[in-house]
């Protein structure tokens, strides 16, 4: 029984340590079917979750650099972990998912090797993914060179109206200076 425990522990301390994305999450009277529920929408998402003791998951992670979170437990808990490389997106649906659940409260996370506390994790879910960054970003370099396009053909549009503004007067001058030289 000792050695299961302690393979347990192992088992969830490399989960912790190898995942790019983890969300503790605290619950209160989930029954089976809602679990089921739960991790089917979770694995959709390349996330599978755990149930686990808080005594467990105390000592799992004060085996890990992510110590600090510990004290944010007080009851029933459970664990999020990304499966492989996972997207942003997917983080994001994740965490509005159980921001959602009444019978949830998100408690902590890892994201990239770093602990997030509860704020954190909620700010998280609300910034743009790369897509939404990459897509923002040619949007606004369409727009500068839009805006670059059209002061160029203004400026080359104007560029002749501007020469022929100024024939007749160059007209008028060269002639009365021929006219003075003679």
């Amino acid at each position: 029984m000792l050695s299961k425990n302690k393979e347990q522990l192992q088992r969830t301390t490399g989960c912790l340590e190898s995942s790019n994305f983890v969300l503790l999450i605290q619950y209160f009277d989930y029954n089976t079917l809602e679990w089921n529920q739960l991790r089917s929408s979770l694995a959709g998402q390349g996330l599978s979750l755990k149930v686990i003791k808080t005594s467990k998951l105390k000592k799992a992670l004060g085996l890990t650099s992510y110590e600090t979170l510990v004290s944010a437990f007080s009851g029933p808990m459970a664990v999020i972990f990304a499966n492989d490389e996972i997207s942003f997106s997917s983080i994001r649906s994740s965490i509005e998912l159980f921001k959602k659940e009444t019978k949830v409260q998100i408690v902590g996370g890892v994201y990239n090797k770093y602990p997030l506390f509860p704020s954190t994790v909620k700010e998280l879910a609300g910034l743009p993914d790369q897509e939404e960054m990459f897509l923002k970003g040619i949007v606004r370099l369409q727009m500068a060179s839009g805006l670059v396009f059209t002061q160029l053909m203004d400026q080359v549009c104007s560029l002749p109206v501007n020469i022929l503004n100024q024939t007749p007067q160059r007209l008028v001058s060269s002639l009365g200076q021929m006219e003075s030289s003679k």
